[in-house]
């Protein structure tokens, strides 16, 4: 009996035609120019609703997360599902590792602790796995790197840049080209700062700045759900590549009617309610 021999060819030169129409449909395809960069969205929705809107009014390329999506309010399904809904490249913070059963909470304070169990007996299972994917660290488009808490000793989200002496340690790291780029942005402080390390180091004064070409830059936009200060607006940043440049941005949002995870008291620093009683 003769041997039946099906020529895949016109099928593939089919899908192939197919696949230029619709790259010709949509144009051609480039990279971002305009970064917005958020970090410790902490399950606080309303914060991150508002911040994507300003976001989408700014007509930004694309949304960055620093991780810690979840942890401290009440609805850490909710802001897990519009990370994934709108495709948003995130690593993972501390509290997202606590809350998916990775990283033991023994160094937590007993607020975050009991926060981190109320979020994990309440995580949707695909929520969870989503969390648990997230790489500790990335670098963006060649662009920048990004990373939750620190980079030295190595790249990790426990350590908070709160002193010279951290800020000095990251810069040594950063300096050495091993991450690819001489930008980092950082979170876990839940505070906005820039530092540029030149000839020194320097803490930028105001909300921007226009990198050097021959400087390293540590950045921390701040945080969406729970700014630690006395100002009550969420907190971003954004990059333009095109013009090497960072602006830092606040958003207000209705902040009494985001709601603290039950455990979380009403008297404590991490309550929204409680720090506006003296937030100037």
């Amino acid at each position: 009996m003769q041997a039946l021999h099906w020529d895949a060819r016109p099928a593939l030169d089919a899908e192939l035609g197919l696949a230029r129409a619709l790259l010709a449909r949509v144009g051609p395809q480039r990279s971002p120019v305009k970064y917005a960069i958020i970090t410790d969205v902490h399950a606080n929705i309303e914060a991150l609703s508002a911040v994507l809107a300003q976001i989408d009014r700014e007509r930004i390329d694309e949304v960055v997360c620093l991780g810690d999506i979840v942890g401290y309010n009440a609805s850490p399904n909710e802001c897990v599902e519009l990370i994934r809904r709108r495709g948003i490249r995130s690593i993972a913070g501390n509290h997202d590792r606590a809350a998916t059963g990775d990283l033991d909470t023994g160094r937590f304070g007993s607020t975050a602790r009991s926060a981190v169990e109320w979020t994990r007996a309440r995580l949707r299972p695909e929520n969870r796995e989503f969390l648990r994917g997230l790489p500790r660290h990335l670098l963006i488009d060649g662009r920048f790197f990004a990373v939750h808490a620190a980079l030295h000793p190595e790249p990790n989200d426990e350590l908070h840049l709160s002193n010279d002496a951290r800020v000095e340690a990251s810069f040594r790291q950063l300096e050495t080209g091993r991450f690819a780029s001489r930008l980092c942005f950082f979170g876990h402080t839940h505070r906005p700062v820039i530092y540029e390390h030149g000839r020194g180091t320097r803490r930028v004064e105001g909300a921007s700045v226009t990198l050097l070409p021959d400087a390293c830059y540590l950045v921390n936009p701040g945080s969406v759900g729970q700014p630690r200060g006395h100002d009550l607006r969420a907190g971003f940043a954004v990059f333009d590549a095109l013009r090497g440049a960072i602006e830092l941005r606040l958003v207000a949002y209705d902040w009494q009617s985001a709601r603290p995870a039950p455990t979380v008291p009403a008297c404590s620093a991490r309550s929204p309610r409680w720090r506006a009683r003296w937030a100037g």
